[in-house]
């Protein structure tokens, strides 16, 4: 992903806007990509995402829904004026534990 990177770095009609390497500083579900946001030549700002396949089964399949749910739950407390429940919090710790674990793997194998 990195030499991809430096390819698009090197191209000279690429013009990178913004980059976040969250590969090094994962979300904290533990997905991480390269993230660029790219000018397009019709000024338009597009936004595009290096990662590695099996990261993206894994967010397309369950993470994102995942994340809803506990938006949700966050959300909800918040409107009724609320803290999380001891219960609520350990739900989404251990949420973000199993994500992270499936994560690491993939980057493991990623890495071989």
């Amino acid at each position: 992903m990195y030499q991809a990177l430096d390819t698009l770095r090197q191209r000279p009609d690429v013009n990178i806007v913004r980059f976040k390497d969250r590969l090094n500083k994962p979300l904290k579900s533990g997905y991480g990509d390269l993230l660029l946001n790219l000018r397009m030549s019709n000024g338009h700002v597009g936004e595009l995402r290096l990662q590695l396949a099996p990261a993206e089964r894994i967010s397309a399949d369950y993470e994102h829904a995942l994340y809803e749910t506990i938006r949700d739950q966050d959300t909800y407390a918040s409107i009724q004026g609320q803290e999380l429940t001891l219960q609520e919090n350990a739900f989404s710790k251990e949420i973000q534990r199993r994500t992270n674990a499936l994560y690491q793997k993939v980057f493991k194998e990623g890495a071989k």
